[in-house]
């Protein structure tokens, strides 16, 4: 089974679907082409957001030529959001860098705990978070703190409430 016949036959009232990556809008198509409506349906909201990238003097690239990652914007009101306010508060308290264990306790109510993990890592290839590995006996964990490109997203996208 496909996808679209996995999410078609989803037996749930509200479905709600995000894609994100180069074939986003042909899979939502492919999506909505193949949906079956059983009784009514009272909304239906599509939302199509073109990513833009920030603008960093010019160039979407960091100057360190080791740097592949790229500087994007985030959108309000989703993990990354989420996950980026938190981390500003917790920059604000003093209470950086923080683990995503520590986002997540701060941010526990409004997010779970699997998904600060993956916003996260995304925030950091999006150049909006540094990281830096840090090890405590055998163990080693990254913890994460706002940079200057992440402060200008939340004050372009505002803090999430």
């Amino acid at each position: 089974m496909n996808l679209a016949e996995r999410l078609v036959a989803m037996p749930t009232a509200k479905q709600s679907f995000e894609f994100e990556g180069d074939r986003a809008l042909e899979t939502a198509k492919t999506i909505l082409s193949n949906y079956e409506i059983q009784g009514s349906v009272k909304r239906i909201s599509v939302e199509l957001v073109e990513e833009q990238e920030v603008q960093d003097e010019g160039n979407e690239k960091s100057a360190d030529p080791t740097d592949d990652r790229e500087l994007k914007q985030i959108r309000a009101n989703t993990n990354h959001h989420i996950v980026l306010t938190g981390l500003k508060e917790l920059d604000e308290a003093d209470k950086t860098p923080a683990s995503s264990n520590d986002i997540y306790n701060h941010k526990s109510d409004q997010i779970k705990e699997e998904s600060v993990y993956a916003a996260l890592s995304n925030l950091y290839d999006r150049r909006l978070v540094e990281r830096e590995r840090i090890k405590e006996g055998s163990n080693h964990h990254y913890v994460y703190s706002m940079n200057g490109y992440g402060q200008e997203e939340l004050n372009r996208v505002g803090i999430h409430d």
